[in-house]
């Protein structure tokens, strides 16, 4: 009887790790992780973090490569919970041509030239080796206008020639949008990582 319960004791245990090897294997896509919003002030500042900015499409919707001024109003404005000053910003997530993550706060300014309308990076965050631990780098603001590009790793505007330019905006036919210059790689997240959990 005891020789049979130290078997049962033993199968059970083997049973327990092969299921933690697999849990810990285990390389299917993750599902989109929902946070409290009642307990998250800024959820740019708070959730979007190191295992976010090197796979965001595991967590979030994105649109890749580019976004235009009409996707923004469809899919970010208001989307996100963001703290005063910064509602209504935009939100991209990407990887300079010099391999570093980061994540931006963009917007788009009213302007009496509707063909001249800016858009400023308000804030960029970049992250060296980002699995490294590395501290991130706030970056200083960047002010565009139609035809100029943007070098991420520097915070810096430069020509679209520019071998640096990492993301370029443009307006083409009526649409404003913002794109990615390869091999430079940049994702829109279109829903939140918030979710408002009912009382």
């Amino acid at each position: 009887m005891k020789f049979t319960r130290q078997v049962c004791q033993h199968k059970l245990l083997g049973l327990l790790l092969i299921a933690a090897i697999v849990a810990l294997t285990d390389n299917s896509p993750a599902q989109a992780n929902y946070f409290d919003c009642s307990v998250v002030y800024d959820e740019f500042d708070q959730l979007m973090l190191a295992n976010f900015l090197v796979e965001p499409g595991r967590y979030v919707d994105t649109l890749e490569d580019s976004i235009s001024r009409q996707e923004h109003v469809q899919y970010q404005l208001n989307e996100f919970k963001l703290r005063k000053g910064r509602r209504n910003s935009g939100i991209g997530v990407f990887v300079t041509n010099q391999r570093l993550h980061g994540k931006m706060l963009y917007v788009w300014q009213d302007n009496a030239w509707e063909e001249r309308t800016p858009l400023v990076i308000e804030e960029i965050i970049t992250f060296g080796r980002i699995r490294d631990g590395y501290a991130p780098v706030r970056q200083r603001s960047v002010y565009l206008t139609p035809g100029s590009a943007v070098d991420l790793d520097s915070a810096t505007a430069v020509e679209p020639e520019d071998e640096t330019a990492d993301l370029v905006y443009v307006f083409e036919g009526g649409v404003y949008s913002l794109r990615r210059i390869e091999p430079s790689q940049v994702y829109f997240p279109v829903e939140s990582m918030c979710h408002e959990l009912a009382s």
